[in-house]
């Protein structure tokens, strides 16, 4: 079996410790049936159980390191279930082209990227992160995301999450900052958030949705193949001034109709346009008003043809609408990105 076919599924699994079948199959690409098999058959990886997911053998860290990519073996297991949430983000981020494998804080400030939070809280101590839920932290564009995978059992402190963000956005150099939720699906993530129907009509505490509605970014982000899609695009720089002009008119003239978080003007629907596919829940909610205060009676919400389903449940009509970007106009704001 070829090095360049095992080595980033080695690596992802010996990084994050322990990674759980779902997301095993979310990414079939770099974690092939095939390939996990015969990794078990030579002795490099543990057989899947369901409490411990999948994990490297001490063989198999011996093999990374041969490989020039030393590792730590594991040695507890007691917060796989964490770990599993750990792992997700970090394969959804490497699957988008962001390395996951940064080994502290001043990697992250010197290069940008991921950070994830198990790296901090092994080599500096819990202390660092005190009791935030915080999973990792990324750079995007000179904005501080700190990244979550809520549960809807899951408590948190919103102002010790807000001063812990602040903290990084600092040391990182960076301008701005803001939240991106991740999970299992959009709607997964946004239960978690909000809640559902009976549990807010019991008024159960909501910690996330404190959060939510205090936050200048707030980004949903699926661990799968349509999340690492979302990524590569979001982090395209200005990648909204590139696409919008492919999408209507008036892409240049929004900010002078007093309407800066709306994007371009639909001519299909004849209203105000927002570029959604970064799934920012709090530009939406800014450019719904600023449509408003313009005199318009509904905001078409532009995005990802996997992002619709998610979108109509949450933007109902007859205020919103949900337009698709076509495929074609993606394909060229990817080669402009790649070019910039």
């Amino acid at each position: 079996m070829k090095t360049d076919i095992m080595l980033p599924a080695m690596r992802l699994i010996g990084w994050c410790k322990n990674i759980d079948q779902r997301c095993i199959e979310r990414f079939p690409d770099i974690f092939r049936p095939s390939l996990m098999q015969a990794l078990v058959r030579r002795g490099l990886l543990r057989p899947y159980t369901e409490n411990y997911g999948w994990r490297l053998t001490a063989e198999g860290y011996h093999w990374l390191a041969l490989h020039g990519y030393p590792m730590r073996p594991d040695k507890h297991t007691q917060r796989a279930k964490r770990r599993f949430d750990n792992a997700a983000v970090a394969v959804t981020m490497y699957a988008a082209g962001i390395s996951p494998f940064l080994d502290g804080v001043p990697a992250f400030c010197a290069q940008g990227g991921y950070l994830p939070a198990f790296i901090l809280r092994a080599q500096e101590g819990q202390h660092v992160l005190n009791s935030n839920q915080v999973v990792g932290f990324l750079q995007r564009n000179g904005v501080l995301l700190s990244v979550h995978y809520p549960h809807p059992d899951r408590r948190i402190v919103p102002q010790q999450e807000y001063n812990c963000t602040e903290r990084m956005m600092l040391r990182a150099g960076c301008t701005d900052m803001g939240y991106l939720f991740c999970g299992q699906s959009y709607a997964s993530i946004y239960r978690s958030l909000v809640g559902t129907a009976e549990e807010n009509s019991k008024k159960v505490s909501r910690d996330y949705a404190s959060l939510l509605r205090e936050c200048r970014y707030a980004y949903l982000l699926p661990c799968d193949m349509v999340g690492a899609e979302q990524l590569r695009l979001l982090c395209i720089p200005d990648f909204r001034a590139q696409l919008a002009p492919a999408l209507g008119s008036a892409a240049d003239q929004m900010a002078a109709l007093d309407m800066p978080d709306c994007d371009f003007w639909d001519a299909h629907y004849q209203l105000p346009a927002c570029i959604t596919l970064d799934m920012d829940l709090c530009r939406v909610s800014q450019a719904a008003c600023e449509a408003m205060a313009a005199g318009y009676n509904g905001l078409v919400l532009a995005a990802l043809q996997a992002q619709r389903p998610f979108l109509e449940q949450i933007y109902p009509p007859p205020f919103y609408n949900i337009s698709v970007i076509p495929a074609a106009s993606i394909a060229g704001l990817k080669e402009g990105g790649s070019n910039a």
